[in-house]
C-alpha cells in the first residue's frame, strides 16, 4: 500500500510538473504575442505620426503661399487706389 501511495504521489508530481511546463509555455507564447502586438502598434503610431508631420508641413507651405498671395493682393490694391487717386502720375 505504501508503495502504491508513493507511486501515485510521484504520478501526481509528474502531472503537476507537466502542467506547469504547459502553462509556462503558454505564458511565453502569450508574452511573445504581446510583444509583437506592441511592436506593431508602435510601428503604426510612428507611421501615423509621420503622416501627421507631412500633412502639417504641407499645410504650413500652403499657408505661406496664401500669405504671399495676400501680400501681393494688398500691394495691388494699394497701387490701384493710388492710381485712382492720382490718375496722371506714373509709378
Amino acid at each position: 500500500l505504501a508503495e502504491e501511495l508513493e507511486w501515485e504521489r510521484q504520478e501526481i508530481q509528474r502531472f503537476r510538473e507537466q502542467e506547469q511546463l504547459l502553462v509556462q509555455k503558454e505564458l511565453e507564447e502569450l508574452q511573445s504575442m504581446k510583444q509583437q502586438i506592441l511592436a506593431q502598434q508602435e510601428e503604426e503610431r510612428q507611421a501615423h505620426l509621420m503622416m501627421q508631420k507631412e500633412t502639417y508641413a504641407q499645410q504650413q507651405q500652403q499657408l505661406e503661399q496664401i500669405q504671399k498671395l495676400q501680400e501681393q493682393l494688398r500691394l495691388q490694391l494699394e497701387e490701384q487706389k493710388f492710381r485712382q487717386m492720382y490718375p496722371d502720375r506714373d509709378l
